[in-house]
């Protein structure tokens, strides 16, 4: 017996891995299809000391105080490298403990997707910070708000992953929490003037994307799926006092 469910363990690890090349194209898709959206909306919307993003953010910091100024700071914090990577490091970690590897995959996946969009798409489109008030200090271009486009894409991917197989109230509290938290980090990011807030719009769509392709690559390539009971042909063979109490029943 140990040695079928090793032989099944094999086979359904040689599924997976097959199954995964099916996502990656799907992923590739996201990566390209963010950046066109990216250089849509730059294109059609996105204007550089437009008017009303001036006016928005004046009367916002105008708005502020001292207290909420640090609350902003604190809720930024979790979309910097420092505290990313070690997220990152921890759920595959723990996933792969689990015997999870395609959540592990997957996460790191739209990890690196998103680090593209934000490392190529800043430099690429290199629009000015808001200089309206002193800010902390930041050093890359404004477009897109890498804050925003990981809130959404990779903390998103998380929720969705850490979720999978949850009941329909946990589904709910979960994705309320990512919803609420995902938009306090954007807003954050405009309370400190770092961003135009239609940095933090492309952003959000960005990472939501990315997050979409995720889903959507896990379910074409039936990445945790349950494995059909007479896919291993064990179904088939009658166990326990059922083997032997058949047969004497129809004497």
């Amino acid at each position: 017996m140990s040695a079928i469910k090793e032989a099944s363990g094999i086979r359904r690890a040689g599924r997976a891995s097959s199954q995964w090349w099916k996502a990656a194209p799907i992923l590739v898709a996201s990566l390209i299809v963010s950046f066109l959206w990216l250089l849509a909306y730059h294109g059609a919307v996105v204007t550089d000391g437009a008017a009303w993003e001036h006016s928005f953010l004046l009367s916002l910091h105008a708005a502020s105080s001292p207290a909420e100024w640090t609350a902003a700071l604190d809720i930024s914090r979790v979309g910097y490298a420092p505290v990313i990577v070690p997220v990152l490091v921890l759920c595959c970690l723990w996933w792969l403990v689990r015997r999870q590897p395609w959540k592990a995959a997957l996460v790191l996946s739209a990890f690196i997707v998103l680090t593209i969009l934000d490392y190529a798409g800043k430099p690429f489109f290199a629009r000015p910070r808001p200089d309206l008030f002193p800010h902390p200090a930041v050093a890359a271009a404004s477009y897109p708000s890498g804050h925003a486009l990981f809130a959404v894409g990779f903390y998103g991917v998380i929720t969705y992953l850490g979720l999978l197989g949850a009941s329909p109230v946990s589904r709910r509290l979960g994705w309320s929490i990512w919803v609420l938290c995902a938009l306090a980090v954007g807003f954050s990011r405009l309370v400190l003037g770092v961003h135009w807030p239609t940095d933090v719009v492309a952003g959000f769509i960005a990472g939501a994307v990315v997050l979409g392709g995720v889903g959507l690559a896990r379910r074409s390539a039936q990445l945790g799926a349950p494995s059909h009971p007479r896919s291993s042909g064990l179904a088939q063979w009658p166990t326990g006092s059922s083997a032997t109490a058949g047969p004497v029943g129809r004497r």
